[in-house]
C-alpha cells in the first residue's frame, strides 16, 4: 500500500521529528514524509541526510505552514491537501511529532484497511453517550451541517490517525466541525486545557465531534496503541511534560518522577539515520536517563 507519513511541528518540536522518521525507517517505512513546519528547517537537515535517505527509499518534503490556527487544529487541512495534490497515494498515515513507532509498517498497512485507524486516549478513553461532552459535540457535528450517523462512546487521541483515500470524508467531517467552531467564535490558536470541563479544550474534541457523522466504524485500538497502559507494541506516545528532549531526568527523578519509556524510545531513536542531537549531547543524555532510571528505584514521591 502507498501511504505518506507526515507530520506538523514548530520550534525544538524538530529534534521529535527526527526520532519519529529514525523509527518509522527501522519499522520497515519506505515512501514520502511530509514534514509541514511554521519557522524554519530543522537544524539536522542537510543535502547528506537528504542524499542519503534517497537511497533508502525515503523522500522528505519539507512544506512551509503558518496558519492562523495552532498546527494541532491543522491536521486534517494538511492531510487533505496532502490527498489532493497526489492522487497517487492509497492513504496518509499522521503522527504527533513526539511519536515513536514500535511494530513492523506491514502493521499499520494492515490497520489502515480495516477503516480509520485510531487509538484511544490516555485520559479519558471512554466518554458515554449522554455525557455532558457528548450532547455538545453532537450538537456541533449537526451545526456544521454533518449527519449524526454514530453515537460512539470511544474518545482517542488525535495524536495519531491514518486513512485510506476512499475514506477522506473523515477529514472532511473534522474540517467541517473545526470551521464552525471557529464561526461561532471558537479559539484555535491555542489547546485550553485549563478549561478541561469544557466540550471542547482541544483539537481531538472536534475530532470527537465530527466522529459522530462517520459512515462507518473507525479502526479503534485501545490505550495499547500509544503505549499509554504500559504496553508499548505499536508507538510510544510522549504526553508528558517536559518533552523528552528537554527534560533532566535525574531533577526529574528526585522529585519522584521515573523516566517514561517513551522518553527511552526518543532517545533510542534519535541517532541514526537523522542525528537529532550531537553525540556528545546524546551521551549526556544517556547518563542523565541512566542516572534518572537509577533514583528511581530507590525514591518515590
Amino acid at each position: 500500500m502507498n501511504l505518506s507519513l507526515f507530520t506538523l511541528y514548530e520550534r525544538d518540536y524538530h529534534l521529535g521529528v527526527a526520532a519519529l522518521i529514525n523509527s518509522a525507517i527501522q519499522c520497515g517505512f519506505r515512501g514520502r514524509i511530509f514534514i509541514f513546519y511554521r519557522d524554519q528547517l530543522p537544524p539536522w537537515f542537510s543535502s547528506q541526510i537528504d542524499e542519503s535517505l534517497q537511497k533508502a527509499g525515503l523522500q522528505l518534503v519539507f512544506e512551509l505552514c503558518n496558519p492562523a490556527r495552532h498546527l494541532g487544529y491543522h491536521k486534517p487541512f494538511a492531510a487533505r491537501e496532502i490527498l489532493a495534490r497526489h492522487p497517487d497515494l492509497d492513504g496518509v498515515v499522521y503522527a504527533d511529532p513526539d511519536i515513536t513507532f514500535s511494530a513492523p509498517w506491514a502493521f499499520f498497512e494492515k490497520w489502515v484497511a480495516g477503516g480509520v485507524a485510531l487509538c484511544l486516549d490516555c485520559n479519558f478513553p471512554w466518554i458515554p453517550k449522554n455525557h455532558p461532552w457528548r450532547l455538545e459535540w453532537r450538537s456541533l457535528a449537526e451545526r456544521a451541517g454533518l449527519t449524526v450517523r454514530q453515537e460512539p462512546t470511544e474518545y482517542v487521541n488525535s495524536g495519531f490517525f491514518a486513512l485510506r483515500s476512499a475514506d477522506r470524508e473523515f477529514l472532511d467531517h473534522w474540517i467541517e466541525g473545526t470551521l464552525q467552531f471557529e464561526k461561532e467564535g471558537g479559539d484555535t490558536t491555542r489547546f485550553a486545557m485549563e478549561k478541561r470541563p469544557c466540550a471542547i479544550a482541544g483539537d481531538q474534541d472536534l475530532l470527537a465531534a465530527s466522529l459522530h457523522a462517520a459512515s462507518a466504524q473507525p479502526a479503534y485500538l485501545g490505550q495499547e496503541g500509544m503505549g499509554f497502559n504500559g504496553h508499548h507494541m505499536i508507538m510510544s506516545h510522549a504526553v508528558e511534560t517536559p518533552k523528552p528532549w528537554r527534560a533532566c531526568f535525574f531533577r526529574q527523578a528526585l522529585q519522584g518522577r521515573k523516566p517514561t519509556i517513551a522518553a527511552k524510545m526518543w532517545l533510542r531513536h534519535a541517532r541514526y539515520p537523522i542525528p537529532a542531537i550531537s553525540s556528545f549531547a546524546r551521551l549526556r543524555k544517556k547518563v542523565d536517563l541512566s542516572a534518572g532510571l537509577a533514583i528511581s528505584r530507590i525514591w518515590k514521591s
